[in-house]
């Protein structure tokens, strides 16, 4: 069963806007910015298989490695024991390293659904047909969007545990806070049990990682400037990529590897009624990729509050796929405390806007809460919650309740309450 949801043009339609607000925002600041994950149109999608291809990519095969020569050992680190899980993809892109671990739990019957998430609307249709033809028994959801929010629309969809892939080193195009952030953020989206199945690329010769990112063909080059035209092409832009050019550069001691685009002239560009102004020499910073050493990880995961599971290396030990396990603290909370000072709870109000306003004399305070634990007990307590803004994160479920919920998806069903602990209903 391949099933592919919000189809291409919707989805492109829906972020049109977002996109031009991202460029102009970014090229309005200073420095100026483009984010790397902008590079992945059709053209963009063609010219990243060239560079998986290339000998001095080294990224590619290292974890190509792993996952054709290691497959057994990778599915015993992930798979839940004796229950159906959905393998979750973050960037799946064209998912060649990890159609082997596909392959692989497909002959051993294994019941689980396969939910790649990619922005990229095109890659997912190239993605959707290749798994079609290769693997007919492999049930497919193709998911198109941001990863959190496709991960709630992959919760909505079903209460299995989740195993999330986020290959490739891919955590490496965020510096090193935008990486804390993430992992945590990711972890609280998750529910105690599911497992993070994570690339990282690691620190080696400073000469190998900088000809991967500067080869003397030029690709990488043309996957950067491509970046340019599809904002002539998307947003009526006037640019001319001859008068920019690459360059890369690497900090061994850091790890961050960073891509630029110079301005080889004094140049004035038109988005729209926009005027963007260049000076000579000019920088537009277009990517990071960050390059980790085995303590660096090992404090991203403290950070992120996953425990350790188990990882494994590429031969050449270049490159780790670790893999990490949600554990959240389950109990019965009899005071608000013990919701305040539990790791459970999520940090950040981002949720619930319009409802919000619905229930506008009920945000400053509760008078009556219930919370519903494993045994549906029931407690009530009179506290402002907008007093512990650290701990506490509004949230909607995907069944449309409101409440405040231990993780940002608590998986309920919109007929009754999710078995899950701790859903504070409002």
């Amino acid at each position: 069963m391949n099933l592919q949801l919000k189809p291409h043009a919707m989805v492109e339609n829906r972020h049109a806007g977002s996109f031009r607000l991202d460029i102009l925002q970014g090229l309005k600041s200073i420095p100026k910015r483009l984010s790397s994950k902008y590079f992945y149109d059709k053209e963009g999608d063609r010219i990243f298989q060239e560079i998986m291809a290339m000998p001095e990519y080294y990224l590619t095969q290292c974890e190509l490695d792993i996952f054709k020569n290691k497959t057994a050992d990778l599915a015993n680190l992930i798979i839940p024991e004796n229950e159906p899980f959905d393998l979750i993809e973050l960037g799946a892109g064209d998912a060649m390293k990890s159609t082997f671990l596909l392959r692989y739990l497909v002959e051993k019957k294994t019941d689980f659904t396969y939910m790649p998430i990619d922005i990229s609307g095109n890659i997912l249709s190239i993605l959707n047909e290749k798994l079609t033809r290769e693997l007919p028994d492999l049930k497919t959801v193709t998911l198109e969007g941001e990863y959190f929010e496709m991960l709630q629309k992959a919760a909505s969809l079903s209460d299995r545990k989740k195993v999330i892939l986020f290959l490739g080193s891919n955590i490496g195009n965020m510096n090193i806070e935008e990486a804390e952030n993430f992992l945590y953020d990711l972890n609280q989206n998750l529910a105690s049990g599911d497992k993070l199945l994570i690339g990282f690329d690691l620190k080696k010769n400073p000469h190998t990682i900088l000809n991967a990112y500067n080869d003397k063909n030029g690709i990488t080059a043309a996957f950067n400037l491509n970046l340019l035209s599809r904002i002539n092409r998307e947003l009526g832009a006037d640019f001319d990529p001859q008068q920019f050019q690459h360059y890369q550069t690497y900090d061994p001691v850091s790890g961050a590897c960073r891509s630029f685009l110079v301005s080889l002239q004094d140049q004035t560009i038109r988005i729209g009624e926009d005027r963007i102004s260049f000076e000579e020499n000019e920088l537009i910073d277009m990517e990071v990729s960050q390059k980790f050493s085995t303590e660096k990880i090992e404090e991203l995961r403290e950070k992120s509050d996953f425990k350790r599971v188990g990882e494994i290396k590429d031969s050449k030990n270049w490159f780790v796929d670790t893999v990490w396990e949600v554990k959240k603290e389950i109990r019965s909370p009899t005071y608000l405390s013990d919701y305040t000072d539990s790791a459970i709870l999520i940090k950040s109000f981002n949720l619930l806007n319009q409802r919000e306003q619905k229930h506008k004399n009920q945000s400053n305070s509760v008078t009556k809460t219930q919370a519903h634990d494993s045994k549906h007990s029931n407690i009530r307590f009179s506290k402002t919650i907008r007093r512990y803004p650290e701990t506490f994160r509004r949230n909607m479920c995907p069944s449309g309740n409101r409440g405040l919920c231990c993780t940002a998806h608590c998986r309920c069903k919109s007929s009754e309450m999710a078995p899950r602990p701790h859903h504070l209903v409002f």
